[in-house]
């Protein structure tokens, strides 16, 4: 077997494993992420960590996952979503009407009369803040090697720490993945 790949005395794990969270807090960063939902930090998420959302079609799971990045880049973790189930538009809007408290149904229809100057200024303004932000959406990657490589140019370029994927079941896998390639 390869030299890396071979059992180590748990002495030797524990120390390297001990000295990383060390040298991690001398860092100054934090361990785990902060989500911003209290329910979710009482149980830290470290990195690597996979974490799958599942609910029937239409109960919301877009609508936590725009929360879920939204809430990780206001705290320093620049997140991604990758939507094969909402498109740009649709993520966008549940973005603005989550930040800015104006409803779903006036977003999607400016139009209405209930739709105000004030819910305009806080739109542009929902804009400005989202553009430091650090939060990347995507709609039209289907396969799992462009998923993968979008992720690692995201992480490389942006830092992003956090990727979702709505709709997981319907990632295509284009070719035979080797264990090293994912």
């Amino acid at each position: 077997t390869k030299e890396d790949a071979q059992a180590r005395p748990l002495a030797n794990v524990l120390s390297a494993t001990y000295e990383k969270r060390r040298a991690h807090a001398l860092s100054g960063k934090a361990p785990s992420f902060d989500c911003g939902m209290p329910t979710l930090n009482e149980h830290s998420v470290f990195r690597p960590t996979f974490i799958v959302i599942t609910a029937d079609k239409g109960s919301g799971k877009s609508a936590m996952m725009t929360a879920l990045a939204s809430n990780l880049a206001g705290n320093g973790h620049p997140a991604a979503m990758f939507s094969l189930e909402s498109n740009e538009d649709d993520i966008g809007g549940r973005y603005d009407s989550m930040e800015t408290g104006i409803p779903h149904g006036y977003i999607r229809d400016p139009r209405l009369p209930q739709f105000t100057e004030k819910h305009h200024q806080q739109i542009m303004e929902c804009h400005r803040v989202a553009g430091h932000r650090g939060i990347f959406v995507a709609d039209k990657i289907r396969y799992l090697d462009r998923l993968i490589l979008e992720i690692r140019r995201l992480r490389a370029v942006h830092g992003i720490q956090v990727a979702f994927i709505d709709y997981i079941q319907l990632v295509k896998i284009g070719h035979r993945f080797e264990r090293d390639e994912l």
